[in-house]
């Protein structure tokens, strides 16, 4: 099921490089730069081992090479030291590089007699290493700056995500403030009794609201398929209602929503479905509560809460203004810019049907409930 739809040293490894291999492998080498060069002597150890590595290789190799390349092996370890240890320990290996080659590789051999060739040839090769290690510098330069605005960028990140998650925990708190300050004016009219059910009914959709927001806008719960959150909402209300009679089910399409659409969705469910426990499964009457989520096509998907219970009454159901189960559905309809219809088939069945591109699930053009 997809997912319903957020210093220098050492450089941060995030996580999310593990997943770009490229990236990955900078990061790492940026990293194991720094701690080399936080210590002296680890880079000049560097540039000393690389030295030594690349004048064997140089030795090795001589007799397989034609005359006119002192330098072939010694430039590697050079652009090596670089990029390991920094431009300090690439300027040492260089120097050592550039002295073995002067001294064995270059005629006269075994000398350190300046002449025209030797010039030119010791020129060339100062020339390429200086091009190697600035270019080597300005490599980490980037590096280096890049990894400060990952590290602010993460921190904001985060502050983001804090700011965020005391907002949502602000507003499930302040759900569940109104939803008391309802149970207390009801103990108040205790004598009447239709104003008595009306703040209970009131009461309970605002507890149920302030329980689905928690648990969606929980970081815990980013991954949650959507099933599993209708699950857990109509399997709590079902059992508060005491009805171990009435069997869930669900037929879910593995389809990406984002966060307010399964908001929306779920309390689309959980109003249909208490409908259906109040009408359908009326005194203690048994059965199947169905809920399932199919597209249309790319732009468009059905959502369905039905029953097997004796269906809508001819004509449907009342359009009446007292039928406030029904003001709501078309509210949470109308939020997802979606089409509320009603079919009798081997029970009610309630379907939703709304875009997946452009859903707006802000609300703003919901009529009120």
């Amino acid at each position: 099921m997809p997912k319903s739809e957020f210093r220098l040293a050492p450089v941060p490894f995030e996580p999310e490089s593990e997943h770009r291999p490229a990236l990955s492998v900078v990061m790492r080498m940026l990293a194991v730069s720094q701690r080399l060069r936080a210590r002296p002597w680890r880079w000049v150890l560097l540039a000393v081992c690389l030295w030594v590595a690349g004048l064997a290789a140089r030795f090795l190799t001589d007799p397989y090479l034609p005359p006119g390349f002192p330098y072939v092996t010694f430039f590697p370890v050079v652009v090596v030291a670089g990029l390991l240890g920094g431009s300090a320990c690439g300027a040492l290996c260089a120097t050592l590089c550039g002295l073995s080659a002067w001294y064995f590789f270059i005629p006269p051999f075994r000398s350190f007699e300046i002449n025209g060739v030797r010039l030119v040839a010791l020129s060339f090769y100062v020339f390429v290493v200086a091009v190697d290690l600035a270019l080597i510098q300005l490599l980490f330069s980037a590096l280096e700056l890049t990894a400060r605005d990952r590290a602010r960028l993460s921190a904001s990140l985060r502050h983001q995500r804090a700011l965020f998650a005391e907002l949502q925990h602000r507003v499930a708190n302040n759900l569940a403030f109104v939803s008391a300050l309802f149970g207390l004016q009801k103990r108040r009219m205790a004598g009447d009794a239709a104003a008595v059910a009306a703040f209970e009914d009131a009461r309970m959709r605002l507890d149920t609201m302030g329980r689905l927001h928690r648990q969606l806008y929980d970081p815990a719960n980013a991954d949650l398929p959507f099933e599993a959150v209708l699950r857990e909402v109509l399997g709590d209300m079902v059992a508060g209602a005491g009805r171990t009679d009435v069997r869930l089910a669900f037929d879910i399409a593995p389809i990406a929503l984002p966060m307010q659409t399964v908001m929306t969705l779920s309390l689309f469910a959980l109003e249909a479905a208490t409908n259906a426990l109040k009408h359908a499964f009326a005194d203690g009457r048994s059965g199947v509560l169905t809920v399932s989520l199919q597209p249309f096509d790319r732009e468009r998907a059905r959502f369905t809460v039905a029953d097997d219970g004796p269906g809508w009454p001819p004509g449907g159901p009342p359009e009446g203004g007292r039928s406030l189960g029904l003001r709501i559905l078309k509210s949470f309809a109308a939020t997802l810019r979606g089409a509320l219809s009603f079919e009798t088939r081997n029970g009610a069945a309630t379907h939703l049907d709304f875009p997946l591109t452009n859903a707006d699930s802000d609300g703003r053009d919901a009529p009120p409930a």
